[in-house]
């Protein structure tokens, strides 16, 4: 078994890197796997000796050992420049080589159990490499969930800077529309306490006027003297016919303009707590476009019909017109 140990000595990972000449040309890389296939058999040969192997196959596992040891010493002392002919020297020393790696195995292997050492530490190196992967595998899952719950953590301070920023703009923008309500509430009450006082004025002079003292008309000649007597009066109960209907205009007017901008302030104050109650872009859109939609939609409020009757700030179009009218000229 000398000449087992001996090649086995010889068969090393650094010595068989030497063999193949890596990086040379030619080089006997092809020689690599069928070395380790022979270290692997006598490897396997020396663990569970030879008494379960007949002695003709021994024999001749011996001169194919013999003959493997004369082809390595050919391989390492290899020289294309002493060669020759380097190409039929390479080719030899593969081809014995091979030849008798398979003369190896094929008087070795039918009479062992297939475990051979070289198997087992690609197992085991396999085994290993699955041990890693997986528990790379599992830092993956654990990167990956960590990611969800940053991108979810994200998302809530988008949201909530999505709804902080609609309520500070609603804010923003609500306290003009609160300023006008009261400023309209105000004007409002004004014209309606004007128009009362004309009405309660015409009411009297109707009285004084009409009643209380009434022109003097002759039977004869009456006509120039009811143009004289009433025209002044009925006059004055026109202007003040008209200061009323005046009033009472721009009351509606202002009432309506407070119902209206009410309606907005009432809209921007609630719009936040909408928004903060949505989850989503596409929903959190669609409240914002129907707040905006009713700010700016003209409302029907009964103080004035929207399809003939609109104040400039709920008919834009028309101060454009009269502005580009205007430029015109």
């Amino acid at each position: 078994m000398g000449n087992f140990d001996y090649l086995l000595d010889t068969l090393t990972d650094s010595q068989i890197q030497k063999i193949a000449r890596e990086g040379q040309k030619p080089s006997f890389e092809r020689l690599v796997p069928i070395l380790k296939s022979i270290r692997a058999d006598l490897q396997l040969l020396d663990r569970i000796g030879d008494v379960q192997i007949p002695a003709r196959n021994m024999n001749d596992i011996e001169q194919a050992v013999t003959q493997i040891r004369t082809f390595i010493d050919r391989a390492l002392s290899f020289d294309t420049m002493r060669a020759t002919s380097p190409q039929e020297e390479w080719q030899s020393i593969v081809t014995n080589l091979q030849q008798f790696a398979d003369q190896i195995a094929l008087n070795l292997r039918p009479y062992v159990h297939p475990d051979y050492s070289e198997a087992e530490a690609v197992f085991r190196n396999a085994t290993t490499l699955h041990d890693q992967l997986k528990q790379q595998i599992l830092e993956v899952a654990d990167a990956i969930e960590q990611s969800k719950a940053l991108l979810a953590s994200a998302n809530d301070s988008l949201s909530e800077i999505k709804t902080a920023a609609v309520k500070k703009a609603s804010d923003r923008i609500s306290v003009y529309y609160h300023e006008a309500v009261e400023q309209h509430r105000k004007t409002a009450l004004g014209y309606l306490i004007a128009a009362a006082s004309f009405g309660t004025i015409l009411g009297t002079l109707v009285v004084l006027v009409f009643y209380a003292n009434p022109p003097e008309i002759p039977a004869t000649n009456w006509v120039p003297t009811l143009i004289k007597e009433a025209l002044g009066r009925v006059l004055a109960l026109l202007i003040i016919t008209a200061a009323i209907a005046f009033c009472t205009k721009n009351y509606r007017v202002n009432k309506h303009l407070q119902v209206v901008n009410q309606t907005r302030f009432n809209a921007l104050e609630t719009a936040s707590l909408y928004v903060a109650s949505i989850t989503t872009d596409d929903a959190r859109n669609i409240v914002v476009s129907e707040l905006v939609r009713s700010i700016f939609t003209p409302g029907d409020t009964g103080y004035m019909t929207t399809d003939r009757e609109q104040t400039i700030v709920e008919n834009p179009g028309s101060l454009i017109s009269v502005i580009g009218a205007t430029g015109k000229k």
